[in-house]
């Protein structure tokens, strides 16, 4: 398009054009960008998932229901379990899982319903802030035993 036979107002719309161009494409960025970060915490909270599921069973492997039992109920933060069943954390840290959940925004949760014995961990997501207790909704991988 030749601007030279338009006179200052037909290049005023054309600028104004090309802004509103700009405008729309900037907003579909943004909107594309918006999606990918939350695909990134999405992923991020399905490993959290993952990575509790692993070292929920591992520690219930390890120790069965006798010694789980002998704790429970407990809520315990995964900062302290060296403390209390410290085999199944260093053989998740050799395997490359076990630093992530010292974190103290992660519980262990410990429940005796007659003879089932509930081991769960419990955690923040991603998006939320805040402390974690095992009696709120959040989010949990739980493992069921029974002795």
């Amino acid at each position: 398009m030749c601007l030279k036979g338009l006179g200052r107002v037909g290049r005023g719309v054309a600028l104004l054009e090309v802004l509103v161009a700009l405008l729309v494409f900037s907003i579909a960025g943004l909107g594309g960008l918006r999606a990918q970060l939350g695909a990134l915490a999405a992923t991020r909270d399905t490993l959290a998932q993952a990575r509790a599921g692993r070292l929920v069973l591992d520690i219930a492997q390890r120790h069965g229901a006798a010694e789980l039992a002998g704790i429970a109920p407990a809520s315990l933060p995964l900062a302290a379990i060296d403390r209390t069943v410290p085999a199944a954390f260093h053989a998740l840290e050799a395997a490359g899982g076990g630093p992530a959940w010292r974190a103290p925004a992660s519980r262990l949760c410990l429940a005796r319903t007659g003879s089932t014995l509930a081991l769960s961990i419990a955690w923040r997501a991603s998006e939320l802030s805040g402390g974690v207790s095992c009696a709120d909704g959040g989010q949990r991988v739980t493992a069921w035993v029974v002795p």
